[in-house]
């Protein structure tokens, strides 16, 4: 039996601090003894655990103090998504700067997008500044702490460069691409009525705040590869227009009156009529309502009136839109019309001759010479002649409230006005060999002492009324008794039957006072 070895440790406690231990004094023995052999492999392996763990410590802390001295980027490091840790300073820049290279970013604003690189709105990457940075970055603490012990990548924001002034001037320059501009807000006819159309709001890019965007997300910006621009709503100049539509619709809501007037059969005729179909409406820049009258609705209207007058009545169309426009601006309601006749063809019967013809229709007979050129001298049964318009009788305006009426079988003259007879007078026409033509004619001059050359005759208080002839310059007309040499007064005692060479004749006083009253544009109606 092996013999026992041990060490033995006596130990007194000083008797002043005696009282604070729980156990008397007593000395303490240390005894060692020989180890068995499984002992001893349990401290041999121990002993080698511990030399290998330190030697592994020892190895680490030797690599680790190689990166930290090497020019190697320590891994873990990533910019913009790359990894460049494991890389020398110049292998990173070379990297990052293609990487960069291939960037772009969508610029948009609303639902326009456009593509551009960082550098043409001013971004660059100073590529050495970011990789010394990122050298840096895998020596520091916090790499210590994420790639080291928690084994997380770090992302290492790169160094920037912006240039305002670059990036202002392409943003003006695209600026254009995403305006739009704003509607007014308008008026629409729907059945008859004017309803407001609403205005569009536009929009344009505010070039200082998307400036002042991009300085402060730049970073963002080149991540997420999207910059959005600040866009400005822009009102459009007219977004009210209630007021032009009750305009509107006041205009549309009255009723117009079309009166026609015949001065030939001294026939009123009225039409009544809504404006809503034919206004359309508008609006200024200030919102002030405006209108047209659309010309072809107004024309088919008026084409169909003018069937109702039949085959050769009718009234101008463009002379009566004319009018409505006019009556329309002065918010009048009523419009008068003037009705005319148009020519008309007649075939010539068995016996007729052209100044029968004329006297049949109203005419000196060298109006119809003139509305038939070709005639020949010998007028056949059959043949067909054109009548002229009787309105080429009637040139001036016609006044609608006064007539003056001329009956050649009486020898008398009614003057009506405003369809009641004014005057009655006794009255003398145009001998067989120079008669007065029947017809409709008017007013036509004023001559207080008119001269006929061919007769030698002064005819005071003359009004012309129609030309025989009618590329001639004399007319027939209405004057009182006339005189020759300055003082003979013939005809005082012819009144009442034919005495003169074409004009009609009344008493000079009734002359005077019809010359005041008849205006230019009287309608004087000679009936056979």
């Amino acid at each position: 039996m092996a013999q026992k070895s041990f060490w033995s440790l006596h130990a007194t406690v000083p008797s002043r601090f005696r009282h604070h231990l729980p156990l008397p004094p007593q000395s303490f023995t240390l005894t060692t003894e020989r180890a068995s052999p499984l002992q001893t492999l349990f401290w041999l392996g121990l002993g080698l655990s511990l030399g290998t763990l330190l030697a592994l410590v020892l190895c680490t802390l030797g690599f680790v103090a190689y990166l930290y001295n090497s020019p190697m980027i320590i891994p873990g490091v990533q910019v913009m998504g790359l990894e460049v840790g494991g890389y020398t300073r110049e292998e990173a820049t070379t990297l990052l700067v293609q990487q960069w290279q291939q960037k772009s970013l969508m610029v948009h604003g609303g639902e326009t997008y456009l593509a551009v690189t960082p550098a043409e709105i001013g971004l660059s990457l100073d590529s050495a500044a970011t990789v010394e940075a990122a050298y840096r970055q895998g020596r520091s603490v916090i790499m210590l702490q994420e790639w080291w012990l928690a084994g997380r990548r770090v992302e290492l924001q790169p160094v920037w460069r912006f240039d305002p002034n670059v990036a202002q001037a392409r943003l003006e320059l695209m600026a254009p691409q995403w305006r739009q501009e704003p509607t007014n807000a308008t008026l629409k006819q729907v059945n008859g009525r004017v309803e407001a159309g609403p205005p569009v709001m536009g929009q344009m890019v505010n070039v200082e705040a998307s400036l002042a965007q991009l300085r402060q997300n730049m970073a963002q910006a080149i991540t997420t590869g999207q910059l959005e621009l600040v866009m400005l709503t822009v009102h459009p100049p007219v977004a009210d227009v209630s007021a032009a539509v009750v305009q509107a619709n006041e205009l549309l809501n009255q009723t117009l009156t079309l009166q026609g007037y015949d001065p030939i059969k001294d026939e009123p005729i009225t039409w009544t009529t809504s404006p809503a179909e034919w206004l359309i409406f508008s609006l200024t820049p200030t919102a002030t309502l405006q209108w047209q009258l659309n010309h072809e609705a107004v024309a088919a209207y008026l084409s169909h009136q003018n069937q109702t007058l039949g085959a050769t009545r009718y009234v101008e169309v463009e002379a009566t839109i004319a009018a409505l426009e006019q009556a329309l601006q002065r918010h009048e309601t009523a419009v008068s019309l003037r009705i005319y006749h148009a020519a008309q063809p007649y075939t010539v019967q068995y016996g007729e001759t052209l100044s029968g013809i004329a006297y049949k229709f109203g005419f000196p007979y060298p109006w119809l010479e003139q509305a038939n050129p070709n005639l020949g001298s010998n007028m056949a049964a059959g043949e067909v002649i054109t009548i002229p318009s009787v309105d080429l009788l009637l040139p001036l305006p016609v006044v609608e409230n006064k007539r003056i009426v001329v009956n050649m079988s009486q020898q008398k003259m009614f003057v009506y006005e405003a369809g009641q007879q004014k005057w009655v007078w006794p009255a003398s026409t145009g001998i067989a060999s120079s008669p007065t033509s029947p017809g409709i004619f008017q007013i036509q001059s004023h001559e207080d002492n008119a001269y006929a050359a061919n007769w030698d005759l002064w005819m005071p208080n003359f009004m012309g009324i129609y030309r025989p002839v009618p590329y001639a310059e004399f007319m027939n007309g209405i004057h009182g008794f006339p005189s020759r040499n300055g003082s003979q007064i013939l005809w005082t005692k012819n009144l009442g039957r034919p005495i003169t060479y074409g004009c009609i004749l009344i008493s000079s006083d009734n002359a005077a006072e019809l010359f005041k009253w008849a205006e230019a544009g009287v309608v004087v109606e000679i009936q056979p």
